[in-house]
């Protein structure tokens, strides 16, 4: 990323509230360079410090290597009564958010290992040879933990199942409250194969700037 500035001012164009936002450069820089290594980043932070916002800039930044697809899925728009219903509505929101540039939509979606074949064959896709498959996860705090447990531990065991170095690969980018740090992150999580990234809180000069 050309822009080495740790943060800057930018419009925002789609609300009707808000008129200009914190771009956070530096944390983006840092999602991007764990990303292009293959490495799954938990992003962990307080309410109202726009991790969404980051996740929608991180995706953008990927878009234009031209070496991934990254996939924006909020957790907020699937269903979770139990795991098969969260499960075929997430693989749903994917199918969606991609359309005819990955797999064949699986018939049904009942369970983790079900999901893990289904995103281990998105990756792999034909169409999408050497382009990388990022999944951009964002509120986990949507799901009741068992779930939250599932999934990340779904995601997990397909990145680890990987086929090989010169196949196209699933990374995932996490976002969940401090509340799900432990979850979310750490030696005893499900998700312990991702880099932490802290999202603070806004500070005195970025108030001051906006």
């Amino acid at each position: 990323m050309p822009n080495e500035e740790p943060w800057r001012i930018v419009p925002v164009d789609d609300s009707e509230y808000k008129k200009v936002r914190v771009r956070d450069e530096a944390r983006i820089r840092e999602v991007v360079r764990h990303v292009q290594a293959l490495t799954c980043v938990a992003l962990i932070g307080p309410p109202l410090t726009e991790k969404t916002r980051l996740l929608q800039d991180v995706a953008g930044v990927l878009r234009l290597t031209g070496i991934h697809r990254p996939v924006y899925i909020d957790l907020w728009r699937t269903r979770s009564s139990d795991d098969a219903t969260f499960f075929t509505s997430a693989a749903q929101v994917i199918y969606r958010a991609v359309g005819d540039e990955q797999a064949e939509f699986p018939k049904s979606v009942p369970d983790a290992r079900s999901f893990q074949n289904y995103l281990a064959a998105c990756a792999r896709y034909p169409r999408n040879t050497g382009r990388h498959l990022v999944l951009l996860i964002d509120h986990l705090q949507a799901l009741p933990h068992d779930l939250v447990h599932s999934l990340l531990l779904a995601l997990r065991s397909t990145i680890m199942e990987k086929v090989g170095d010169d196949t196209p690969q699933l990374t995932a980018v996490v976002t969940g409250g401090i509340n799900l740090s432990g979850l979310a992150a750490g030696p005893t999580s499900p998700f312990n194969i991702a880099r932490i990234v802290l999202v603070p809180a806004l500070s005195a000069e970025q108030t001051r700037a906006l």
